[in-house]
């Protein structure tokens, strides 16, 4: 592995990701359009390297888990290696989004790598029939919260299709919502995101898409998504203002509906960080299951 192996990545590249891609990819980090929004915050590099695809920040010293091919414990801490020596021998270079069937494979993995699991780092896969409806015990509450809002709100709300012409009002209305987030180091990868939103978006290999909601006429929440696989869709952003009460409960009633009605069975709400407030609003709808990652440090 050298350094000249990789190229800066771009949308150009999408064919070429796409010939790797795994058909029942469940990842949020192995979303097209993520790598695409982020390459600000990770600047992104790429190379296929012996039948296998490796997308590397050497600026966080963040290589990927290989996409395709085979690769073996033993090989994987070689590649690791090489590639903490071209991060100017950053001795915290980790291979990460290495997906928990690798290390059921490989039990070896453990004399050569410390196995790092995080649930903060967990994927939240929900099911949209169950979310259709709000049925259930556990989303009764969500359920009431809905109703609340369309009897609130009734004839004065109007969910539709996110437009290209609509993405600077909502990326304004993001930085209105997030001031706070977006003036610590935290929330600056988001920022930079919103700030790639047009452009990634014009690129029709992102498949992005969404709804918003407005009341009254004025923007009241939304939600940008795009597929992860043909059944299951990745929710990158979705921002709700909460003075109008039960306005989250409706917006995500809504992208569900959008996305039954565009042959999706599963979403991904991606990870809450361990931020608690994130944890339980995610929770309170109910995930099907976890999508579980690791990270791999040389030994």
């Amino acid at each position: 592995m050298k350094k000249t192996d990789f190229l800066p990545l771009s949308a150009r590249e999408y064919a070429l990701y796409e010939s790797f891609a795994d058909p029942g990819e469940e990842s949020c980090e192995r979303s097209w359009a993520n790598l695409l929004l982020y390459i600000d915050s990770y600047q992104w590099y790429s190379a296929v390297l012996e039948g296998c695809l490796w997308t590397a920040s050497f600026k966080n010293g963040y290589l990927f888990f290989p996409a395709a091919g085979s690769i073996e414990p033993e090989k994987l801490a070689r590649r690791l290696q090489e590639f903490q020596l071209l991060c100017s021998g950053n001795e915290t270079a980790v291979c990460g989004d290495v997906p928990f069937a690798y290390i059921r494979q490989y039990p070896q993995v453990v004399d050569f790598f410390e196995v790092e699991e995080d649930p903060g780092e967990f994927d939240y896969i929900y099911d949209l029939e169950h979310l259709a409806g709000f049925a259930g015990a556990r989303l009764r509450k969500r359920h009431n919260q809905f109703k609340q809002f369309e009897r609130a709100y009734e004839g004065r709300y109007l969910v539709r299709n996110i437009a290209f012409d609509d993405l600077k009002h909502i990326r304004r209305f993001a930085a209105e919502l997030s001031i706070e987030k977006w003036q610590s180091e935290s929330g600056l990868e988001e920022k930079l995101a919103f700030e790639r939103l047009e452009s990634v978006w014009q690129e029709k290999s992102s498949g992005l898409a969404g709804v918003m909601l407005e009341v009254d006429g004025k923007l009241a929440g939304f939600s940008i998504y795009s597929p992860l696989n043909k059944k299951l869709a990745d929710i990158h952003f979705e921002k709700a203002d909460r003075r109008y009460c039960g306005c989250g409960v409706k917006l995500t009633r809504a992208l569900v509906e959008e996305l039954l009605n565009k042959g999706f069975r599963q979403m991904n709400r991606e990870q809450d960080l361990n931020i608690e407030g994130l944890r339980r609003a995610k929770q309170a709808l109910d995930p099907e299951y976890f999508y579980r990652r690791f990270t791999l440090k040389l030994r």
